[in-house]
């Protein structure tokens, strides 16, 4: 009926790419173009330490956030297709937001920004057409790096499969160190030094947070229960439990407990579960009558109503009920569709782990 299961966002953007050695990904899948995971440092000019060096202006700021609003969704949309397709669109998506940003920063800005991109892909860089290009690679080294960074690639666990093991627990491993090192050591002397000078000054990436794919922001609520109204803004550093559901859905209804049990045990401590609810029939559409059916419930937790399902296609939902669980730094980590526990899922069990697992982060910036 449902697809019962939680997921890691290993599509893309949890972490930067392999470089970072904690990218969560079906590696053992292939069928992409080389093998080779899409790049993702075009999102980068979200991060606050980036933009403070590239000196953006308000109005650059301003349109550099729309197309990232719009390569945020695209990604999300993307998170249960296969990994053919995920490539293809993460690829698009980036192409897109990096088109955005040849358009709005100054060539210093450009140019600066592509060094900070260069520092944090490390030896991946190698791989980046413009760089073969500077450094003169010749068709046998190319082929080389490339077959060097298909290395990097290890199956991830299924978080359905082993709930203990998430991606953001696994440091770089001395399989990847030894891959970037055996990367380097394909170029000559010469080639070094001329990757040396496209990396520019030194940046921080200590300065830099992790790169994942943010929670949508809640917009154009029809009405607020039980508190509100709330932002993603305003919940940073807070675990955040986001429940789509509507009153009129049994299964929804059967979720409610854990949402209270949740709410018991978490409440205060960090976490902050929001219900948004978005009818599925006309009579759901009546706010009194969600406010009634909430109180009745015994929900005390902030509910949004979404009558015109701007939320709902916001985060590309589709099943009520579906539960996601918002990180420290606002990013969707893990996610369960359907009743938590139906036919015996240990659906609720499994999000109680992750949401302790969340809490018990404390965030730390991009290490390569």
């Amino acid at each position: 009926m449902f697809a019962h299961r939680a997921n890691g966002l290993g599509l893309m953007l949890l972490l930067i790419g392999q470089s970072s050695g904690l990218a969560a990904t079906r590696a053992s899948d292939t069928s992409n173009s080389n093998g080779v995971e899409p790049d993702t440092t075009p999102m980068l000019i979200r991060d606050a330490a980036v933009r403070s060096e590239l000196k953006l202006s308000a109005e650059q700021a301003k349109t550099i956030n729309l197309a990232l609003r719009d390569a945020n969704r695209a990604v999300l949309a993307l998170r249960d297709a296969d990994r053919r397709t995920a490539d293809e669109g993460i690829r698009t998506a980036m192409q897109r937001l990096d088109k955005n940003l040849l358009q709005t920063l100054a060539p210093i800005q450009r140019n600066r920004f592509r060094e900070i991109t260069l520092h944090v892909l490390g030896a991946m860089a190698l791989l980046r057409p413009d760089v073969a290009q500077a450094l003169n690679l010749s068709e046998p080294q190319r082929q080389r790096l490339l077959a060097l960074a298909r290395t990097a690639t290890a199956p991830a666990k299924d978080v359905a499969a082993d709930a203990e093991t998430q991606p953001s627990d696994v440091p770089a491993s001395p399989r990847q160190r030894e891959r970037d090192r055996r990367m380097y050591a394909v170029l000559t002397a010469e080639q070094k030094g001329a990757f040396s000078k496209l990396l520019g000054k030194p940046f921080d990436l200590s300065r830099v947070e992790l790169i994942g794919v943010d929670a949508p922001e809640f917009e154009n609520a029809s009405a607020w229960i039980n508190g509100g109204p709330l932002t993603m803004a305003d919940l940073r550093g807070q675990v955040v439990v986001v429940h789509f559901y509507t009153f009129g859905c049994g299964n929804c209804i059967n979720n409610y407990r854990w949402y209270k049990g949740w709410q018991e045990t978490f409440g205060g401590k960090g976490v902050t579960i929001l219900g948004i609810h978005t009818p599925e029939s006309d009579g759901e559409r009546d706010i009194d009558a969600v406010r009634r059916k909430a109180v009745k419930a015994g929900l005390t937790f902030p509910i949004l109503v979404d009558n015109d399902k701007s939320n709902w296609l916001a985060w590309s939902n589709q099943v009520w009920p579906s539960v996601y669980l918002v990180d420290k730094l606002g990013h969707v980590r893990y996610w369960w569709y359907g009743e938590l526990n139906w036919k015996g899922a240990p659906g609720e069990q499994r999000m109680r782990h992750m949401i302790r697992k969340l809490l018990a982060e404390q965030p730390t910036p991009l290490l390569r």
